[in-house]
């Protein structure tokens, strides 16, 4: 899921990754092979994936080999479409 996110966002939106060093933080990528590793990172740091539910800090476990649920995935849609919508809300 990560890759199809970063390439859809980065390559057809034109979307730009911002790299934040807690991105890389997640402890459980380290097996993932090196290219997937960098699709889990990209989509974290374009504010996608891997992320509180507020969207603004990364989570310590991105969980790479878990089912995305339903939840998961409208999240996901969501960031896509809307993020910039919930800038700066409180």
């Amino acid at each position: 899921m990560a890759k199809i996110v970063s390439i859809y966002l980065t390559d057809i939106l034109g979307g730009k990754v911002n790299h934040q060093e807690q991105c890389t933080l997640f402890s459980d990528i380290k097996d993932i092979t090196s290219d997937l590793h960098e699709y889990i990172i990209e989509s974290c740091d374009l504010g996608i994936m891997g992320r509180t539910s507020d969207g603004e800090n990364a989570m310590e476990i991105f969980w790479p080999h878990d089912e995305v649920t339903k939840a998961e995935g409208a999240t996901i849609i969501s960031r896509i479409f809307w993020k910039h919508q919930y800038k700066n809300k409180k």
